[in-house]
């Protein structure tokens, strides 16, 4: 996949969860990281610090402007 779009409130396992086991599996698998971003409705500055530390690459809040998004999407294609 080129790019995660990862909830972080989801019912079964929340994004963060799931993020450490999809970083988990890449380096089990010497796998290149493929990048994660978040969404959330909380953009402070330690938020988004714990999200990195779990291995999210960027966030996105929202509610978030479709245009942000397509932004954010195409800067990680054109990688």
């Amino acid at each position: 996949y080129a790019l995660v779009l990862m909830d972080l409130q989801m019912p079964e396992m929340d994004g963060r969860t799931a993020t450490k086991k999809i970083r988990e599996y890449e380096r089990e698998n010497g796998l290149q990281p493929t990048p994660i971003y978040a969404l959330t409705a909380s953009a402070l500055s330690d938020h988004c610090e714990q999200l990195h530390e779990v291995g999210i690459d960027d966030f996105i809040t929202k509610p978030f402007n479709p245009s942000e998004l397509n932004i954010k999407i195409q800067k990680v294609l054109k990688s």
